[in-house]
């Protein structure tokens, strides 16, 4: 890891020891995984960093650098040590409480979109299953705002940690309305449900047979 020394290390200095390191544990797209945990602790883009690559780290930037490289060298997922991932363009925040978004949660947000716009409603709802971080109801009510499309989202998920990411996600990304519902309830626990819906979506954790 990057040492605190007498030398000052600079931005480039950190980032080409740290993709060393990256590599040499074998952790995929180790110049990314660098350059997303430096920005995190400089607070800047991916840009900025080369920029300003001659800016020294300070002694406590360095510190927090080396305690978040530690972590990601023990294989800790890079958006649970940063807090926040992008999903559809979106910044979504994460915490243990929730699973992080996969690439096949991002393609059902697509299709359900391309769904919506071909069906060419002008209202629709959705009941979705095991809302988690709430990914997919902040990108379909962001979506659906910009087509213009009105909408009715009710979200469940078993877990009350769960749900109170997801309304922080919500609030995040400027979605504060009644078109919304957040609601604590086990899948295997509802016998039918009150009304018919547009669409029933849900991307599940995967589980290993």
């Amino acid at each position: 890891m990057p040492e605190n020394n007498s030398n000052v290390l600079t931005v480039i200095d950190i980032l080409r020891k740290t993709v060393s390191e990256l590599e040499l544990s074998g952790i995929k797209d180790s110049r990314i995984n660098a350059e997303l945990l430096l920005c995190e602790i400089m607070k800047c883009s991916r840009l900025d960093l080369y920029i300003n690559y001659e800016k020294p780290l300070s002694r406590d930037e360095l510190i927090q650098f080396n305690h978040y490289l530690k972590r990601r060298l023990n294989n800790e997922p890079l958006q649970y040590i940063t807090g926040r991932t992008n999903f559809f363009g979106y910044e979504i925040m994460l915490d243990r409480n929730v699973l992080i978004p996969r690439q096949e949660t991002e393609l059902l947000a697509e299709r359900t979109i391309e769904d919506v716009i071909s069906s060419e409603k002008k209202n629709i709802s959705i009941f979705e299953i095991g809302t988690g971080s709430g990914c997919l109801a902040v990108a379909l009510a962001k979506r659906l705002t910009e087509l213009e499309t009105g909408y009715e989202i009710f979200s469940i998920d078993i877990s009350e940690n769960a749900i109170e990411t997801a309304r922080s996600n919500l609030k995040l990304n400027g979605i504060e309305d009644s078109r919304i519902t957040l609601y604590k309830k086990d899948m295997f626990e509802i016998e039918r449900l009150k009304k018919n819906y547009d669409y029933i979506i849900s991307n599940p954790p995967y589980i290993s047979l």
